[in-house]
């Protein structure tokens, strides 16, 4: 599939024929939200099952296809707006049906009717007995702000509730949103709406979609009349809006409690799901997905403090921010200064890690690898280990490599040839980068401190002042992301 995506006589098929379209999507969606987890609060998993392989190992290759079908939408808005329309609503239905959340009860069910085995027990992977768990149904709740306003968000406790890790849906969702090219307010107004926003808060108005088909044959037309949100049409939208949102934000909750240690009792298996989610085989088509979603949203909405407020209430620090630090009724002290640290790092990230929203290219992509790799000496097959494949496997790689990194041949025998940074390139190192662990980015603002200033004292500077290192932030000049910085 990788090596037909890239045909473009393929790619333009497959994108100007929808059926193609509502047939990836629904087989990708057989695996949405698959092998959920469920915290065990009072007793440790007395048996680790080892499922959690299987998923992730038909995950590795579904996040792969979703990057390569993307691809094909990238030539023409029109087949773009209707592939993000189609999508939406594919997974406003998959949010709908609740499966992830309620997998005990949907398999009790089939087993009572006899839809399934009896053989088939515990969906869920949780410390307790999840036979007699009870149906979630989903709900919205108002939380006020300190500054006097009101947001009515989805209701979901990640700490109690079952999470899956699983979402294809919405990495194909996210994959698609980097055609930034296509997604400004001009090609948006080409094809009958006022803006970009309103074309994803009309998504579930079918009778749009006619008129988009329509439009195909007055592109362009400065008569073609255009469809503008009206406020009650986005006060409509975006409780379903959010339903969408909260799968991904959830999995960045997750992540952050496992390191917190607040999933202990689930054994070992639950950290291995959280690494291999982040580790580089997937990382780049499951978390950066993620981080694309949040940035979309929180890009287009209306108001960014709802998303804001959303992503409080998920981490479960609405308490924290609002004055009461000891009034979390699942955080220990410790956790809490744990998620708090988390919470302001993924803010951070979400705001600074701008390669989608900058429209780069796999040769930026590999650059940026790169520059964030040979920070310290590294060997040529430790540096490949840590960079996504389809770029190391990029024609300019090594040659990038070259330009951009000293090379120091081995000293003995056993000795490797090792690569770093050259100086000059020091500037482009951001301590955030969205690929750091926690431990890793302390490490590099200490390497990168003592490169810096031996920079200076070569440079004839002799102060002693530590530098400063804040977060790169490069310049959105258009698509629907320009808005990203409004959240701070």
């Amino acid at each position: 599939m990788r090596y037909l995506a890239g045909t473009p006589q393929v790619r333009n098929w497959v994108s100007t024929n929808h059926h193609f379209l509502a047939s990836y999507v629904g087989f990708i969606g057989l695996f949405q939200g698959m092998n959920p987890n469920c915290r065990a609060a009072l007793q440790h998993v007395e048996f680790e099952a080892d499922t959690w392989v299987n998923a992730f190992n038909v995950t590795l290759q579904v996040a792969k296809s979703c990057r390569q079908f993307a691809e094909c939408y990238g030539i023409s808005a029109r087949d773009l707006f209707f592939a993000m329309r189609d999508t939406m609503r594919r997974l406003h239905y998959a949010a709908r049906l609740m499966a992830e959340e309620n997998s005990s009860p949907i398999i009790r069910s089939g087993q009572m009717h006899g839809y399934l085995p009896q053989t088939i027990t515990n969906p869920v992977n949780s410390g307790g007995d999840m036979t007699d768990a009870p149906q979630l149904v989903f709900e919205m709740h108002v939380l006020p702000t300190l500054w006097g306003s009101q947001y009515e968000i989805v209701k979901y406790d990640v700490a109690s509730c079952p999470i899956s890790f699983h979402h294809p849906l919405h990495w194909f969702m996210a994959e698609l949103f980097q055609h930034v090219q296509h997604l400004t307010d001009k090609r948006a107004r080409d094809f009958g709406f006022a803006s970009v926003r309103d074309m994803v808060f009309s998504t579930f108005d079918t009778r749009l979609d006619r008129a988009l088909e329509a439009s195909a044959a007055a592109e362009g037309s400065s008569a073609l009349p255009l469809y503008a949100a009206s406020a009650a049409d986005i006060a409509a939208a975006q409780p379903e809006l959010l339903r969408i949102l909260d799968y991904p934000v959830r999995v960045c909750v997750v992540m952050a409690q496992i390191r917190a240690g607040l999933w202990v009792r689930n054994g070992y298996v639950i950290r291995l799901q959280s690494h291999h989610y982040r580790e580089v085989s997937l990382r780049e088509n499951t978390y950066d997905q993620d981080v694309v979603m949040i940035q979309f949203f929180l890009s287009i909405w209306p108001d960014t403090d709802h998303i804001l407020m959303t992503l409080v209430d998920r981490f479960g620090l609405y308490d924290w921010f609002s004055g009461r630090p000891h009034a979390s009724r699942i955080y220990e002290p410790f956790h809490i200064q744990y998620m708090v640290e988390e919470f302001l790092n993924l803010l951070i990230v979400i705001v600074s890690e701008r390669h989608v929203a900058t429209g780069k290219n796999a040769l930026d992509l590999a650059r940026r690898e790169i520059v964030h790799g040979c920070l310290s000496p590294i060997s040529y097959s430790e540096l490949s280990k840590k960079v996504p494949e389809r770029l190391a496997e990029n024609t300019e790689f090594d040659n990038l490599l070259q330009k951009m990194a000293d090379y120091r041949g081995p000293t003995g025998i056993m000795d490797f040839g090792q690569y770093e940074l050259k100086d000059e390139f020091l500037d482009e190192v951001d301590p955030y980068f969205i690929h750091y662990a926690r431990n890793q980015r302390e490490e590099v603002e200490e390497v990168l401190r003592e490169r810096l200033a031996k920079r200076k004292r070569k440079n004839g500077n002799m102060s002693d002042t530590p530098e400063y290192v804040p977060p790169k932030l490069e310049e959105i000049r258009f698509g629907p992301f320009q808005r990203i910085g409004m959240v701070l």
